[in-house]
């Protein structure tokens, strides 16, 4: 009887010092995960990466925003947003439809942007 004590003691101490494996701290969202429900999110990368700017409407200038050259965008919303190549909305060159997540072209710069 001693030695079933005696081992169950000694298991039970080996259990209470095994380290157990420890959940990591939590990771900030990344990539197109950041762009909250109900915007259109603009990234300077591809893929949802980089600086990310959303709105919710529009906005006439993206240079201060970091999203000028944007090359992905995912819209979250139920309306179609315009890009433009130029500030306060001139020269039109893409819509993101409703849904949409996509790459955009990098062959251009995006000035602007707006609900249409």
């Amino acid at each position: 009887m001693f030695k079933i004590r005696t081992l169950m003691l000694a298991l039970a101490l080996a259990l209470a010092l095994t380290p157990l494996p420890l959940a990591g701290p939590a990771r900030a969202a990344d990539g197109f995960s950041r762009c909250p429900n109900g915007h259109l999110c603009l990234f300077s990368e591809f893929d949802g990466n980089g600086t990310i700017a959303w709105f919710q409407s529009g906005a006439p200038n993206l240079e201060p925003l970091g999203v000028k050259d944007a090359r992905s965008a995912w819209n979250r919303t139920g309306r179609s947003f315009c890009l433009f190549a130029s500030p306060n909305y001139e020269v039109h060159n893409a819509t993101v439809p409703p849904g949409h997540k996509e790459g955009l072209n990098p062959e251009i710069a995006y000035n602007s942007v707006r609900a249409c």
